[in-house]
């Protein structure tokens, strides 16, 4: 059972950070080259996909 929560947990917060990379993007996309974009860490979402792989092969 905590293996399922600990899975439910890591996609949870895996497909929030992919929403705000889209996000950002998306807005990016729309805006003048000069405007502040928010930080998104993008080696931080790898490692989270990652464990989210590794935890489904388990």
């Amino acid at each position: 059972m905590r293996a399922i929560v600990s899975i439910h947990m890591a996609v949870g917060r895996t497909v929030r950070r992919l929403r705000t990379l889209t996000k950002v993007r998306a807005s990016r996309a729309a805006q003048a080259p000069a405007a502040p974009a928010a930080a998104v860490d993008v080696e931080q979402l790898r490692k989270e996909l990652l464990h989210v792989i590794d935890l489904l092969g388990r």
